[in-house]
């Protein structure tokens, strides 16, 4: 019944498609993260999953019946999506854009983490038409960083920013996290300071949820190491105010984005659209 009501959807004349792709491997645990991810050191399965992924995109392709899809949206998230050298990441994005088109003012967008996104990769999301990135950043702060197991500096964030920009990607989001271990109005003030130079186009401003009865790895430290109910408060609103002094606008539950963005005049004429990729300002 879903399938058939899936079909008669896209089988209208002006019918677009989002798409999403999981990509749920990592190398390495960060233990603020609640998403549906693998540690995998080892880039062995990269290959074989894509083509899998492949195979159920084909099984989807055949059960809907439908003509080429006119893709409206199609991001890429994970876990970690750069986990995928630049080779299999082309070899994916060939296997699924050969029978999709892509319709106009499309957003193909991926989330990506500085540790292991290459100028290659870059070049391989651009040649198939990506032009935004969300950029896992966190935090700059270093000791808030190392407790949550994200040894990421701010020089491979810069890199990444400026690759991307160097490359033609029009629209850069960094997602940001509040109520981490050891981050105090201080530090987040100094990340904000090193965020407002790097000039992102949205940002994700998400809180931090401590649930170690369901990822045992936040067990590396206390409640003791978190700020209190309070101190959340303050955090939160420090980075609200930081962001509406750089010329952000507050467009939905932890989303910002630069005033002359499309989402924010969406939000302003009252059309944002939020699906499983997150807002988007119309449907797919």
């Amino acid at each position: 019944d879903w399938l058939a009501g899936l079909a008669g959807v896209l089988q209208k004349p002006a019918a677009r498609a989002g798409l999403y792709i999981h990509v749920p491997f990592c190398q390495s645990l960060c233990t603020f993260c609640g998403c549906n991810m693998r540690l995998a050191r080892n880039h062995a399965l990269a290959a074989p999953y894509v083509a899998t992924l492949l195979r159920e995109f084909a099984m989807y392709r055949e059960r809907l019946g439908a003509p080429a899809l006119t893709l409206g949206e199609l991001h890429l998230g994970g876990g970690t999506p750069t986990y995928l050298p630049a080779g299999v990441l082309d070899s994916l994005l060939d296997g699924v854009l050969q029978h999709c088109a892509i319709g106009a003012q499309a957003d193909l967008a991926i989330e990506v983490d500085p540790r292991n996104t290459t100028r290659e990769q870059l070049q391989v999301l651009r040649r198939h038409g990506f032009s935004r990135l969300s950029i896992g950043v966190q935090d700059f702060d270093t000791r808030v960083l190392e407790i949550v197991s994200r040894v990421q500096t701010a020089d491979e964030v810069q890199r990444v920013v400026d690759d991307a920009r160097d490359l033609g990607f029009a629209s850069l989001s960094f997602d940001l996290i509040f109520g981490l271990p050891l981050q105090t109005t201080e530090s987040l003030r100094a990340t904000f300071d090193r965020v407002a130079r790097l000039q992102p186009d949205r940002i994700s401003f998400l809180p931090y949820a401590h649930v170690p009865w369901i990822k045992p790895s936040q067990r590396q430290y206390t409640e003791a190491d978190l700020p209190d109910a309070a101190m959340r408060q303050q955090l939160f609103l420090l980075g609200r105010q930081r962001m509406s002094e750089s010329g952000f606008v507050e467009i939905g539950m932890d989303q910002y984005a630069r005033a002359a963005d499309p989402l924010a005049a969406a939000a302003a004429a009252g059309t944002l659209h939020r699906n499983f990729m997150g807002l988007s300002a119309s449907p797919p």
